[in-house]
């Protein structure tokens, strides 16, 4: 209660995925400002395959049963070193023409770091995207969803990457300012 909007930050590992999952439905149900960050974004997918009627959504990094709308990076395993199966580094990512994310940047193109090993399972974008939930961006060589928005929120966008790492005190990132704007109306 008297918070003005959240962020849903990142992490690794079962712990607290649940709590994110929880938080994402709750900041979605009052319209409150929300910036999910890498595991945030992916709690926010969940919650939406959720609405969308997979009741047993989740992330093949927390269980080893439901459906796997998050699931470990094509091409990698969950039993290889850590190390091994992260994505890191920067890498463009598009944005669709007209979304909420594209207004924030002011440009169709943007480049961003990553720091994960789990993603949104390509198999379930198009049954999770609806007219109030969409992916809108995606990572310009493997095609990835690397960005969701709800438009018709106050503030409801999750990116995949890790904006933290190219904000500081003189250039803050669009996104953290379009979060912060919009807890400030």
């Amino acid at each position: 209660k008297g918070i003005d909007g959240a962020i849903i930050l990142p992490g690794f590992g079962k712990r607290g995925f649940d709590g994110k999952v929880v938080a994402a439905k709750y900041l979605r149900d009052k319209n409150l400002p929300t910036f999910g960050i890498c595991y945030g974004m992916q709690a926010m997918t969940v919650v939406q395959a959720q609405h969308k009627g997979i009741k047993d959504a989740t992330s093949s990094e927390v269980s080893d049963e439901g459906t796997f709308v998050i699931d470990i990076i094509r091409g990698k395993n969950k039993t290889d070193k850590l190390g091994g199966t992260l994505r890191l580094g920067e890498t463009e990512t598009k944005m669709v023409k007209g979304t909420v994310v594209q207004k924030l940047y002011g440009t169709t193109s943007a480049f961003e770091r990553h720091r994960h090993r789990f993603e949104v399972n390509p198999a379930y974008v198009e049954q999770i995207q609806d007219k109030d939930f969409l992916f809108s961006g995606f990572d310009a060589k493997n095609d990835l969803a690397e960005v969701c928005e709800m438009p018709k929120k106050k503030f409801y966008v999750g990116l995949q990457a890790h904006p933290e790492f190219n904000a500081n005190p003189l250039k803050e990132h669009p996104v953290f300012r379009g979060f912060v704007k919009s807890m400030i109306k």
